[in-house]
């Protein structure tokens, strides 16, 4: 009798949690409601007084794919000029979190105050458009894209240092817009990223430029081969999926344009390479490459490796260039 009522006791218990577990896998989930709105009522609700730039990647990221919804208890982020008269009142406003910037006529860039110690600069070119004094970039991707790589870093020298401008950084600056028109986000490497390192500056030379291969433009190369391009094709080594090379002119400056690749180790640990410049053969190798970051060069940004010494040290192993490193 005992043991029947153990057996039974058992079953029951079994039974039990079945039809438990079972309640919780069949009874639906309900989500908390979101309440879902046409972009351009999102855009009304977040009007200004005065104008501001949409920096909310959460916000930008609904725009692009024309879902949005209200959120009323989240404040959302903008970027305002200071130097706009009453700028100070949108701090008490509850909708937006706001991210102060500096808007000089000397620079081709923005130049954000995030905080205290950090500071993030974007390039001034971007589409935009205007909804109710809210300033929403056109090409979204390529907007983050400027965000994320636009922690500035600046050179080893102090400012007081820095040698005066000369005509080559605008010249970079201008091959450097040509390659952001073609959807590219190109970075200093080379002899152009020494330069800079160690003297705060670019020289007349032929300039050194690598652009990420998952990110190259294949037309662009196809515009380049047909003449259809704002830069001339110089020439060309090797192919897109193995070391692709060119060096391209614009007016009389000229700039080498590398790509880097990814890859991963037997170990799963991540690499970079890249051929080597003046047309060599040999391969590069990296370290996982990090973050890119933004700087300043006598008013012109630039992006660059967010830790310059070790690329350098790494491009330049057994050179004398490692000296500056």
């Amino acid at each position: 009798m005992r043991y029947f009522n153990c057996l039974l006791y058992w079953f029951l218990s079994i039974f039990i949690v079945v039809v438990y577990y079972n309640e919780i896998l069949t009874t639906p989930i309900i989500e908390p409601s979101v309440e879902y709105v046409l972009c351009s009522t999102l855009l009304d609700y977040l009007k200004a007084p005065i104008p501001v730039l949409l920096i909310d990647f959460e916000i930008l990221e609904q725009i692009e794919r024309n879902s949005c919804h209200m959120q009323t208890e989240k404040r959302v982020k903008i970027g305002v000029d200071k130097t706009q008269e009453n700028a100070h009142l949108l701090q008490k406003d509850s909708r937006f979190h706001v991210v102060n910037y500096k808007n000089s006529t000397k620079t081709d860039h923005l130049d954000f105050e995030v905080t205290t110690f950090t500071k993030k600069s974007i390039p001034k070119r971007f589409g935009a458009r205007i909804v109710g004094n809210v300033q929403v970039p056109l090409d979204i991707q390529q907007f983050m894209g400027f965000w994320q790589r636009s922690m500035v870093l600046d050179c080893k020298k102090e400012r007081n240092e820095i040698s005066q401008p000369s005509t080559a950084s605008n010249d970079l600056a201008a091959l450097q817009n040509v390659l952001i028109e073609n959807g590219m986000f190109p970075f200093l490497n080379g002899r152009t990223l020494l330069n800079w390192y160690k003297e705060c500056t670019t020289k007349h030379e032929i300039f050194n430029f690598m652009v990420m291969a998952s990110n190259f433009n294949l037309n662009f190369l196809e515009n380049l081969e047909k003449g259809q391009s704002k830069l001339k094709l110089v020439q060309k080594n090797r192919t897109v999926g193995n070391g692709l090379r060119i060096t391209v002119a614009l007016n009389e400056v000229k700039a080498h344009i590398g790509l880097l690749y990814k890859e991963l180790n037997e170990d799963g640990s991540v690499v970079h390479w890249t051929k080597g410049n003046n047309f060599k053969n040999h391969t590069i190798r990296f370290s996982t490459y990090d973050p890119w970051c933004s700087t300043d060069i006598h008013g012109h940004l630039f992006w660059i490796s967010c830790t310059p010494g070790t690329r350098i040290a790494e491009e330049f192993a057994n050179t004398k260039f490692t000296d500056f490193v």
